[in-house]
């Protein structure tokens, strides 16, 4: 999503997550953001993240290779977008919500916005 303005702070990164979820579930609802700090840290969030494991499925050899991914992932996310400048975890609920665990993220570079959606699905 192209941005206007820079978001700067919780208010404005929750501002830009919902306008960024309503324009495929309306009726969804942003609840809160949380920002990762600083901001480089992302890369390192983003695989710890991945490696979680958290329901046990995984053997630590495919915790090893999902961070090998998880980094492989994060040089993706940068070619696309550009150096990721701001980050935010997103407190989501849609409005079909269902059981499920996921962690979605405002991703924010110059002039852009995106939500990478990671979830585990139990």
């Amino acid at each position: 999503m192209p941005l206007d303005k820079f978001p700067v702070g919780a208010s404005a990164m929750k501002t830009c997550a919902a306008r960024f979820y309503r324009e495929w579930d309306p009726d969804g609802k942003v609840t809160g953001v949380t920002s990762v700090t600083p901001a480089d840290r992302w890369r390192t969030a983003l695989i710890e993240h991945v490696t979680e494991n958290p329901f046990d499925y995984l053997p630590e050899e495919s915790c090893a290779e999902t961070a090998r991914l998880g980094g492989q992932l994060a040089d993706l996310i940068e070619t696309e977008l550009g150096d990721v400048l701001s980050v935010a975890t997103v407190d989501y609920r849609p409005s079909g919500w269902y059981a499920a665990q996921w962690t979605d993220w405002l991703l924010v570079t110059a002039g852009r916005a995106t939500i990478l959606h990671l979830g585990w699905d139990s």
